[in-house]
C-alpha cells in the first residue's frame, strides 16, 4: 500500500455476489491509482466474502472490514472510520463507476480546493438493461452552464436545493472536511438525505464535473434498500433530523419552505409504494408527525402538498385517506375536462365572431356601388376562363 492516498473508496457489501465482481473491475481499473479501496462485508450470508478475499490477492490496495449485519449507514461509517485517503469516495456494491471517475473528480477537487465535488450519474435499468444519461435528477439539469467552472456553496444553489442526487456515491469529499465536521451516516434507511444535507450546507467550496461517471444500477430485485417494507418507516425520523440539521447549521429560514413541500412529497411517495401490511402503520406515523408541525411549517406548502397535509389530518384511517387521494385525483381530472371544454367553448365563440366580422365585411362589399358597376366585367371575365 502507498503511503500518499488521493482517494479512500468505501464500499459496503452486503449479499451482492451477483454484482460485486463488475463493481470490484471497474474499481481497480480506475485511472487513479494511488487509491484504498475499504470493503466493509455487513454480515453477508452469500458468496460475497469469498469474492472480495480473491480480489484482496490480486490487488494489495484492498482492505476488508468484517462486521455483523448492522445496515448501510453503519458499514459506511465504519469504512470512513478508516479511511486514510485525502478525499474520500463512497461507490455502493451494485453500482459500477468510469474507469476516470476517480482522476476527474480528485483532480477537479484537488485544483480546486474543494470540500465536496460531484459527477453526474447514468442509470441502469436491470431488467430492460437500458442506460439512462438524461435523468434531470441525477444529470445535474439544474446546474446552469455557469457551475462548469465555479467553485460553489449551497448559497448559490439555494433556488433548486434538494432538486439534485442526495446520494453519496456521485461525490468525493475532502477527509478532513468530513472529520471537522463529524460527518456520519445514520444508522437508518435513507441515510443519504442527512448525510447529504449535513455535508452540503457546511461546505465552504463545492465543485462539478459535468460528466456522467457513476452508473446506477435501478430496478434490482437485491437491492441494498430493499422492498417498501416497515424499514421505510426511517424516513420519518430522517424528516426529524434534517430539520435539526438546518436549524443547526443556521439555515433553517432559508430552507424551510423547499425542506417541508419536499417532506411531505417524500411521504405521499413512500406511503403510495409501501407494502399493504404496513399502509395503516405508516399513515399513522405520517399523521402524528404532521399533527407535531407548527403553524409556521405549515404555511410553507404550496398548495396541492398543503391539500395532502389536509388529508393525512382529516383522515382517520388509511383507506379513508387512500379515497381522499382518490376523490382528489378525479376531481383533478373533471377540473382538467372543463378546462378544456371551456376552452373550446371559448375558442368556438372567438371563431363566430371572427365569422360575423367576416360575413359583415363581405355584406359591404356586395353592396357597394363599385362591386354593382364591375358585375358585367366580372362576368366577362369568368366566359374567357
Amino acid at each position: 500500500m502507498k503511503n500518499n492516498i488521493n482517494v479512500s473508496i468505501v464500499i459496503p457489501v452486503y449479499n451482492m455476489e451477483k454484482h460485486l465482481e463488475q463493481c470490484m473491475d471497474s474499481i481497480l481499473n480506475q485511472s487513479l491509482e494511488d487509491i484504498e479501496i475499504i470493503c466493509v462485508n455487513d454480515g453477508s450470508t452469500d458468496k460475497s466474502p469469498n469474492i472480495l478475499e480473491k480480489y484482496s490477492k490480486i490487488d494489495d490496495r484492498i482492505k476488508i472490514i468484517f462486521q455483523r449485519n448492522k445496515g448501510l449507514g453503519a458499514a459506511r461509517n465504519k469504512g470512513l472510520k478508516n479511511a486514510k485517503g485525502e478525499y474520500v469516495s463512497f461507490i455502493d456494491s451494485d453500482d459500477w463507476v468510469d474507469k476516470n471517475m476517480l482522476k476527474n473528480l480528485y483532480d477537479n477537487a484537488h485544483f480546486n480546493n474543494a470540500d465536496i465535488t460531484m459527477c453526474q450519474v447514468c442509470t441502469f435499468d436491470d431488467v430492460t438493461e437500458k442506460l439512462d444519461y438524461n435523468s434531470p435528477y441525477f444529470s445535474l439539469d439544474c446546474f446552469s452552464k455557469e457551475f462548469d467552472n465555479k467553485i460553489f456553496t449551497h448559497k448559490d444553489t439555494k433556488d433548486f436545493f434538494l432538486s439534485f442526487a442526495v446520494t453519496a456515491w456521485n461525490k468525493i469529499y475532502k477527509n478532513d472536511f468530513l472529520k471537522g465536521i463529524g460527518a456520519n451516516f445514520p444508522e437508518l434507511v435513507f441515510e443519504d438525505n442527512l448525510f447529504f444535507v449535513d455535508t452540503y450546507l457546511r461546505a465552504k467550496r463545492i465543485s462539478l464535473v459535468k460528466k456522467s461517471l457513476y452508473f446506477y444500477r435501478i430496478n434490482k430485485k437485491d437491492s441494498i434498500i430493499g422492498g417498501a417494507g416497515k424499514e421505510h418507516f426511517d424516513l420519518i425520523k430522517i424528516s426529524n433530523l434534517i430539520m435539526e440539521s438546518l436549524v443547526s447549521s443556521g439555515n433553517y429560514e432559508t430552507y424551510k419552505e423547499r425542506v417541508r413541500n419536499w417532506n411531505i412529497e417524500a411521504f405521499n411517495l413512500r406511503y403510495s409504494g409501501i407494502t399493504e401490511i404496513y399502509k395503516s402503520d405508516f399513515f399513522n406515523l405520517i399523521k402524528e408527525n404532521l399533527s407535531k408541525w407548527s403553524k409556521d411549517s405549515v404555511n410553507c406548502l404550496n398548495k396541492p402538498n398543503k391539500i395532502l397535509f389536509d388529508s393525512f389530518l382529516l383522515a382517520n384511517t388509511y383507506r379513508e385517506f387512500d379515497l381522499m387521494k382518490q376523490n382528489q385525483k378525479l376531481n383533478h381530472q373533471i377540473n382538467k375536462e372543463k378546462n378544456i371544454i371551456n376552452a373550446l367553448k371559448k375558442e368556438k365563440k372567438s371563431l363566430v365572431k371572427k365569422n360575423k366580422k367576416h360575413q359583415k365585411e363581405l355584406n359591404e362589399i356586395y353592396s357597394s356601388k363599385s362591386w354593382k358597376l364591375t358585375k358585367t366585367f366580372r362576368k366577362l371575365r369568368n366566359l374567357l376562363r
